[in-house]
């Protein structure tokens, strides 16, 4: 299956996950299509994704663009391009971007097995 990012449609969400800002949520897929989540997300400067618990899945971070601080259990890593965090379920997470200039990742949800 491919999916065309010409052909996806950006959602603008106020306040991802508790977060500051409007963060831009590109989903890969449609609801359904996989058995996991996938998203490319955009953050502006100053926009966040609020640090928030998984209880019943699990997520990666990729960095595609741009510098994201990531906050994982309580603890804070700057993350450039090829950088990733892993949230098994169970943890917190969350980003910030603190740089001037957008930050764009890839996040994957997998159900808790």
């Amino acid at each position: 299956m491919i999916a065309k990012f010409e052909d996806m449609q950006e959602r603008k969400i106020p306040g991802l996950c508790g977060g500051a800002g409007t963060a831009g949520l590109t989903p890969l897929f449609g609801r359904g299509v996989l058995p996991l989540g996938a998203a490319r997300v955009t953050l502006e400067p100053g926009c966040s994704c609020g640090e928030h618990l998984h209880t019943e899945d699990s997520e990666i971070f990729y960095v595609l663009e741009g510098e994201l601080t990531l906050l994982d259990d309580g603890a804070e890593y700057v993350l450039h391009p090829g950088d990733c965090e892993f949230c098994p379920a169970g943890h917190t997470h969350g980003a910030v971007n603190r740089s001037d200039r957008p930050a764009v990742y890839l996040a994957v949800t997998m159900p808790k097995e």
